[in-house]
């Protein structure tokens, strides 16, 4: 048997996010969701922990649930692989290979 925290649930995953973003030290902070930890590695480089805050929704499959959990709760940006199905409103990025190839 399993317990909750080993347990990769997608709306535990959100409400847990919707619960930190009350406290007054995030409450400021936009919520940059990726879909994975080698996502999150790599785009911290591009936004400032002082308003920002990039969190991951526990794989792609996750992604759309938790998303759509958190629209219109607090402020966020979601950033998927676009190697995978299109969702609306959401950014896209190609492989990092791509993005910061330089010859």
């Amino acid at each position: 048997m399993q317990n909750l925290q080993s347990v990769n649930n997608p709306i535990i995953t959100a409400n847990q996010y919707l619960l930190e973003w009350k406290t007054p030290s995030k409450a400021h902070k936009t919520l940059i969701l990726v879909e994975g930890k080698d996502d999150r590695e790599f785009y911290y480089k591009f936004f400032q922990d002082s308003n920002s805050e990039i969190k991951t929704s526990g794989g792609c499959g996750a992604f759309r649930k938790v998303y759509n959990c958190l629209q219109g709760k607090i402020k966020n940006i979601a950033i998927k692989d676009s190697d995978f199905a299109r969702l609306c409103h959401i950014f896209y990025h190609f492989h990092y290979e791509h993005l910061c190839w330089k010859p």
